[in-house]
């Protein structure tokens, strides 16, 4: 048991594990300094006072509908096996990673969330497509994604294959010169932009 389950938590507290507690199905609204939050599996909702949160770990919160457009200072989220999650708020414009694999109900990634550099998306079964607007997206890994390449089930293989080449090409390869790697990163995005 924690120390949320327990009621034993000081208001001004910054960082919050909580390590898998499955009572724990809301944060406290209190916590309003919270910066980092990780641990809990049960969550079913966030409340939308963690304004300075800029670290929300929630993977596996199958009952959590949605992220709160509040949180406009979240730089990473994984939100990855939230199977009821529909979307992420467009308002989350400084998320630099996104995990969201398996996310079941997700259907799209929002055009403002233009500092992302890592998305993780494997598995989002109805997720329809992905924006070109992702600039600075260095890692993509979206296999599984059955409708991500908006074509009927005759061409999806090619099209998967599209979008497979696309993540290929906007992925870091530290063994590349400089000038290559931004080449080929500017490449992948043409291509993604193509494809959608």
């Amino acid at each position: 048991m924690c120390k949320i389950c327990r009621g034993d938590y000081d208001k001004d507290t910054t960082k919050l594990y909580c390590r898998g507690c499955t009572p724990i199905t809301t944060i406290p609204d209190t916590l309003v300094k919270l910066t980092k939050l990780c641990g809990c599996i049960s969550l079913t909702c966030i409340p939308v006072t963690l304004v300075n949160l800029t670290e929300l770990y929630c993977g596996g919160c199958t009952s959590l509908t949605t992220i709160p457009n509040t949180l406009v200072n979240l730089t990473r989220l994984n939100c990855c096996y939230c199977t009821s999650l529909t979307y992420i708020p467009a308002t989350l414009v400084n998320l630099t990673k996104l995990d969201c694999r398996g996310c079941i109900s997700l259907t799209c990634i929002p055009a403002t969330l233009v500092n992302l550099r890592t998305l993780f998306c494997r598995g989002c079964i109805s997720l329809t497509c992905i924006p070109a607007t992702l600039v600075n997206l260095r890692t993509l890994s979206c296999h599984g994604c059955l409708y991500l390449p908006q074509c009927d089930p005759t061409t999806y293989q090619t099209r998967m294959k599209q979008y497979n080449q696309a993540a290929w090409m906007i992925q870091e390869k530290f063994w590349y010169p400089i000038w290559g790697k931004k080449r080929q990163i500017e490449e992948g995005l043409k291509l993604l932009h193509e494809i959608n």
